[in-house]
């Protein structure tokens, strides 16, 4: 219903161009918190210098590696950005851009000695950030194709949650090394690799073709684009 309102309108309006200055558009987003952390601020600042008026509504993905497809085709959503697939397990419709990518570090306390080798790591207790409602994630999988298993002592669905405590306590966890490398002075944080081999993580924007040709829509991908460095790898 939402997403046919939409249609009816931009049909009526035509391709006019979007004039961000005047506009007091709101625009609905889904992110992790991990890509609120890195995009909001900057993307906040160039609202305030080219949209004053415009509002942004976010809230967070209910899975960590899933894109809301059914919010996007509805139009509950109007972006989303997270740790999503690439387009050819998504349905037809809907449309992405790589945003950035990085790998994964782990983290500990910095008072922590000894290497950080498969045995330890496995024998570690763990901070994991988690949004399903079953403790168990990636790492686990990782783990268990190996014959090992972890401690999942904590698992929580905040990034900087899972970081203050591994800084607090004698917990490591597995998170993005940009956001480890921003925090390892400031939380006396170890960082060391990962002890297996473990995927490159790619920040995704993702939308519904429906909305490719709306020039506020677009205005905003390219914004969030800029607030990501620019890159579209």
């Amino acid at each position: 219903m939402r997403a046919g309102l939409a249609q009816f309108r931009r049909a009526l309006e035509g391709d006019s161009a979007f004039e961000a200055r005047g506009s007091e558009r709101t625009f609905r987003l889904a992110m992790t918190d991990y890509a609120e952390w890195l995009l909001l601020g900057s993307l906040m600042a160039a609202l305030d210098r080219e949209a004053p008026g415009v509002q942004l509504h976010v809230r967070r993905l209910d899975r960590l590696f899933s894109v809301p497809e059914s919010d996007l085709r509805t139009g509950a959503v109007d972006l989303a950005v997270g740790f999503f697939q690439d387009l050819r397990s998504l349905q037809e419709g809907t449309l992405e851009v790589t945003l950035f990518e990085e790998r994964n570090v782990v983290i500990a306390m910095k008072g922590r000695r000894g290497c950080m080798s498969l045995d330890a790591f496995a024998e570690s207790r763990h901070a994991a950030i988690i949004y399903r409602p079953e403790p168990w994630g990636l790492i686990d999988q990782e783990l268990a194709a190996r014959g090992k298993r972890r401690m999942l002592r904590l698992a929580a669905p905040h990034f900087l949650t899972v970081l203050e405590a591994v800084a607090a306590s004698d917990l490591v966890a597995v998170v993005p090394e940009r956001l480890a490398r921003r925090y390892e002075i400031a939380l006396r944080l170890r960082v060391r690799p990962v002890p297996f081999p473990m995927p490159v993580f790619h920040t995704r924007m993702a939308w519904h073709q429906q909305m490719s040709d709306d020039a506020g829509h677009s205005w905003l991908r390219q914004k969030v684009i800029e607030a990501a460095g620019g890159r579209r790898n």
